[in-house]
């Protein structure tokens, strides 16, 4: 009997620092198998306090802005290379299982095919859609090549919504797994409650994460507008992972009257939402990956979740966010584009002291339905039942 060991795949992943990484870190941070990485040099900034979970090793490309920028569009050509350099690192670790994180499609295709090669058990795991997003023909047709065979070919397709599970059985017809996005179980257990907040000062609303066209443009120029229909004393702090010039906001149609811009540590940050009166989570409304929103789960939420201070949902209404957020109460929804009614929501969960207990209580119950323990479990208890038996 082979004693199982995980391979992990993902371009994304401590010590570079974004949405995709924390991802997969929470879920590897609990895991109680033997476990090895192999990672990218995303774009992401480093942070050297984002400990990788296990043994890492990095296959790394240039960093110079012109040759990014090049890769962004053709990073699909470097698929030999990198399939030459995983299936190397793979014959000398010898694993049991290789789980393929999405995004970063050459990596993902690079460790199906050694997976392949190798015989062993393949995950495809979809923190996004593949080829829905593609917007540059080049990787439009590598996806169109690519994705129904590894879809369809995988020993598991592990979704990270129900939405979207429906999503590829409605596409392909595929049955798949879920795999809840995690909460961290120490997070949970540092939780003290709605944090309270002073009357008549600074009314701060919180957004945590980048600036994306396909996901969250118009719905961000949105707030900002509404921002500056309430009183004075309310602001919009910002903290993207890398800085955002406010007059390149202001060139986008963004009302940059109430919005301050801060990069900041990762314990700066957490600090700052649990000082809050709002944190909102946008999706967009309209010139954005309409798929993509409908199946999506913000990993913002994760750290929303345990802060204390209650969420604004502010997504269409058949996106997952808006579906999970009413159902289970973690979120007061607006689920229209319309700035005048998202302008009345904030000054309403800011000032209902009633609502923002409810949604704080619902918070912390939607965390404890996704701690990363127990999803780590999930992940471990099919790696063992799928681990060939000589």
């Amino acid at each position: 009997m082979k004693k199982d060991k995980l391979l992990i795949v993902a371009d994304s992943f401590p010590q570079y620092l974004d949405a995709s990484a924390v991802l997969v870190s929470n879920i590897l941070s609990k895991y109680a198998g033997e476990m090895i990485a192999i990672a990218g040099n995303s774009s992401a900034r480093i942070d050297h306090t984002f400990v990788p979970p296990c043994k890492t090793y990095y296959i790394k490309t240039a960093k110079l802005r012109i040759i990014e920028a090049v890769l962004h569009r053709f990073h699909f050509m470097l698929l030999p290379y990198y399939y030459m350099r995983l299936l190397k690192i793979a014959v000398k670790i010898r694993p049991t299982v290789i789980f393929g994180n999405y995004p970063n499609e050459v990596m993902f295709v690079s460790a199906y095919l050694v997976s392949k090669k190798l015989k062993l058990p393949f995950y495809a795991y979809m923190h996004d859609l593949w080829e829905e997003n593609m917007r540059y023909s080049g990787r439009k047709k590598f996806a169109l090549k690519w994705e129904k065979e590894i879809l369809t070919h995988s020993k598991r397709l592990i979704c990270c919504t129900k939405n979207q599970q429906e999503y590829y059985n409605k596409k392909y017809g595929l049955k798949s797994d879920l795999l809840l996005h995690p909460v961290m179980d120490e997070r949970i257990a540092e939780f003290k409650g709605l944090t309270k907040k002073a009357d008549g000062l600074e009314k701060k609303v919180v957004f945590v994460g980048s600036l994306s066209s396909n996901m969250n443009e118009d719905a961000l120029i949105s707030i900002s507008k509404a921002m500056a229909l309430l009183p004075q004393n309310y602001k919009f702090y910002w903290y993207p992972i890398a800085d955002i010039p406010v007059d390149y906001l202001k060139s986008k149609g963004f009302d940059i009257s109430r919005i301050l811009i801060k990069v900041v540590s990762t314990t700066e940050m957490l600090r700052e939402i649990s000082e809050a009166n709002i944190l909102i989570a946008p999706l967009s409304f309209k010139n954005c990956s309409e798929h993509e929103v409908e199946t999506v789960f913000s990993n913002k939420l994760l750290i929303y979740f345990t802060s204390g201070t209650p969420i604004l949902v502010y997504s269409p209404k058949d996106s997952f966010h808006s579906v999970s957020a009413r159902k289970d109460k973690w979120g007061l929804v607006v689920d229209e584009d319309n700035i005048e009614n998202l302008a009345v929501a904030i000054e309403k969960l800011s000032n209902d002291d009633e609502l923002r207990n409810e949604l704080v209580k619902g918070a912390i119950l939607e965390a404890k339905r996704r701690t990363a323990s127990s999803q780590a479990e999930v992940l471990y208890n099919w790696v063992k039942h799928d681990t060939w038996i000589d």
